[in-house]
């Protein structure tokens, strides 16, 4: 049987699992086949998890399953990204201040941003000439959306005052004296 780390460690795993798996669910129509072959792994994976919780699986059997069902969910994923130009799932966003200094922020799985300097963002921009609530960014599968509610200082998406607009990878916004871009950690070399 699993020895308790194993079991921590699959709990952990579990949490990451489900947050994907309801991504998935959001964005994918339930007419189709994609969504058929998620509800399949979902059910597997719960299986698997009451199975270990119950200590009714052996760790071959339990290394066997588990290993099937992270590939099959690796090869669901690849075909949810190739069904047309996706945003990327992993992609992240790179907030750089006007000296120059970076952060980023990794955004697997969300589908919203509430963009602002309140502590309650999801990114936080520490600047008198940006609104507690700035902006939302809204990340579908196939597009990202920003909507300027209606800051004092406004919103600029490359270089144009914009009040809502999609926009791609790459694309510069500003906010303040900051900078954002959402970017894809495949195709970023800095």
């Amino acid at each position: 049987m699993l020895n308790r780390y194993k079991r921590i460690g699959l709990l952990k795993i579990s949490n990451e699992f489900e947050i994907a798996l309801e991504f998935l669910k959001r964005n994918i129509n339930e007419d189709s086949l994609l969504f058929t072959k998620l509800t399949v792994i979902e059910s597997r994976f719960k299986n698997l998890e009451r199975e270990n919780l119950k200590g009714t699986i052996n760790r071959n059997d339990f290394t066997l399953e588990y290993n099937q069902i992270i590939n099959s969910s690796i090869f669901l994923l690849k075909d949810f990204q190739n069904e047309d130009e996706l945003v990327p799932l992993d992609m992240f966003c790179r907030v750089t201040t006007l000296n120059g200094k970076k952060r980023d922020y990794a955004l697997l799985y969300m589908d919203r941003l509430q963009v602002g300097r309140s502590k309650n963002s999801d990114i936080i921009i520490p600047d008198n000439n940006v609104s507690r609530k700035h902006c939302e960014i809204i990340i579908k599968p196939k597009n990202l959306k920003i909507i300027d509610n209606e800051s004092n200082h406004g919103t600029l998406l490359n270089g144009i005052k914009i009040n809502q607009s999609n926009f791609k990878l790459g694309d510069e916004i500003q906010i303040g004296s900051h900078k954002i871009e959402f970017l894809d950690p495949f195709k970023t070399f800095e």
